[in-house]
């Protein structure tokens, strides 16, 4: 009795209870996937629709490295590539890009439409929000 008294008069105090939010950060990043793996080495270039072309050498154990002033690969190998956006979101919110991929195995270049997923790893409302982009090169 004592308990619903005290719950109902802190109802009626004006206190309320706000959502919580984490604090996880996450990352813009632009993926290009390679079905078939194109090997363990490999020249890659990406030019946006801005005209900014980024160009980079895959080496396998690649560490990250910076591709261009807020561009940073983070992944690279016979599978994909992912490039981390880090100053804002265009280099990762791009609707499409023109990828080429030169290895030992031959070339392969296309426009490709991304798909854009985003994020909110802190819970719904919560910042920061993030856009993933996916493309893939076959």
């Amino acid at each position: 009795m004592i308990l619903a008294a005290i719950l109902a008069a802190a109802g009626h105090s004006g206190c309320s209870v706000s959502k919580a939010c984490t604090l996880i950060a996450c990352y813009n990043t632009l993926q290009v996937n390679l079905p078939p793996s194109v090997g363990p080495s490999y020249q890659a270039a990406i030019t946006y629709s801005s005209g900014q072309v980024v160009s980079f050498a895959c080496r396998a154990g690649g560490t990250p490295i910076a591709v261009a002033p807020g561009l940073t690969l983070t992944e690279c190998n016979a599978a994909r590539f992912r490039v981390f956006c880090e100053d804002g979101r265009d280099g990762c919110a791009a609707a499409s890009v023109f990828v080429e991929v030169v290895s030992d195995a031959g070339r392969r270049a296309g426009q490709l439409a991304t798909g854009t997923i985003t994020s909110r790893p802190n819970g719904p409302g919560c910042e920061p929000s993030c856009l993933s982009t996916v493309a893939t090169l076959r």
